[in-house]
C-alpha cells in the first residue's frame, strides 16, 4: 500500500522528497517502496546488538538482522538514511553497545543518528535488556560515534 501510494504520488510530483519512517523490519517492502520512488528513510532502533534489541522490541518473524539489511538495501541504492536511535541511560552508553554502534556505523555510514530517548521505566527496561557493569555517560557514548556520523535529533533535507 505505501509503494503504491509513492508510485502515485511520483506520477503527479516528481520533485520534493518522499521519506518513510519504519522499523525497518521488512527489505523487500522497502525495496519496493525505494522501486517507486522513495527518497529517505528513517528506520528506529534501540541497540545494535540482537539480545537487547529483541528484548525491547520483541519482533515476530524478522530480527535486527532484517532491520540491519533494511539499511543496507537504502544505502546501496543511495538513499538518504537516517537512524532513530531510542536512546537510555545505562543501555546506550553500554560499552558493549558502544562497539557495536561504532562497528555497524563504519561498515554502513548513515547521513545521521538521530537520538530520541526511550520514556520507558528504567526498573521494567533493565529488567528486559539487562544492566551494564559500569556505564560510560551517554555524552562518552554519543561521542563514540560523532566521528563516524553526524549525530543529532532532528531532521535535515538533502
Amino acid at each position: 500500500a505505501i509503494a503504491r501510494a509513492i508510485e502515485l504520488i511520483r506520477q503527479s510530483a516528481a520533485n520534493g522528497t518522499i521519506n518513510l519512517n519504519t522499523n525497518g523490519s521488512m527489505p523487500s517492502a522497502l525495496e519496493r517502496c525505494i522501486e517507486a520512488g522513495l527518497d529517505a528513510v528513517r528506520i528506529s532502533l534501540n541497540s545494535f546488538r540482537p539480545r537487547v534489541y529483541a528484548a525491547y522490541y520483541r519482533p515476530r518473524g524478522y530480527g535486527l538482522d532484517e532491520v540491519f539489511q533494511s539499511v543496507r538495501i537504502a544505502i546501496s541504492r543511495k538513499l538518504r538514511v537516517s537512524l532513530n536511535l531510542l536512546t537510555h541511560p545505562g543501555v546506550t552508553d553500554d560499552e558493549e553497545e558502544i562497539a557495536a554502534m561504532r562497528a555497524f556505523l563504519r561498515r554502513w555510514p548513515v547521513a545521521m543518528v538521530q537520538t530520541r530517548t526511550l520514556n520507558i521505566d528504567p526498573t521494567r527496561y533493565f529488567e528486559a535488556v539487562g544492566r551494564p557493569r559500569e556505564p560510560l555517560g551517554m555524552r562518552r557514548a554519543l561521542d563514540a560515534i560523532r566521528d563516524v556520523t553526524r549525530v543529532g535529533n532532528f531532521t535535515h533535507t538533502h
